[in-house]
């Protein structure tokens, strides 16, 4: 259902690293997102698709704006695909393997 979506909305108050948007950037759909830690960690502080927490007139203005500003839905394009690496399964599996290595005996 997520990788025939245009868009994925996270209204999370806390967050410690969201699986959706795990999956939302695995699948390159663009992302909203409250403005809470685990989200800024994995997109970085500068991508363009943030709001405040609770702030439900914000989140409106960026859904109105992602649908009418194709710039603005292209940077949020970018924004998930430069944090592809990070949900990338050949990575994954590799980290997995070192921490593995390092508690074998």
């Amino acid at each position: 259902m997520l990788s025939g979506s245009q868009l994925l909305a996270i209204t999370s108050r806390l967050e410690g690293g969201s699986n959706a948007l795990s999956e939302a950037i695995a699948a390159r759909v663009p992302v909203l997102s409250t403005r809470v830690d685990g989200s800024v960690g994995v997109l970085g502080a500068d991508y363009p698709g943030y709001f405040p927490v609770g702030d439900a007139a914000a989140l409106a203005g960026l859904l109105d704006r992602a649908e009418t500003d194709g710039r603005f839905l292209a940077a949020l394009r970018r924004g998930v695909e430069r944090a592809g690496p990070l949900v990338d399964p050949a990575r994954e599996r590799e980290a997995w393997r070192a921490l593995l290595g390092e508690l074998a005996p």
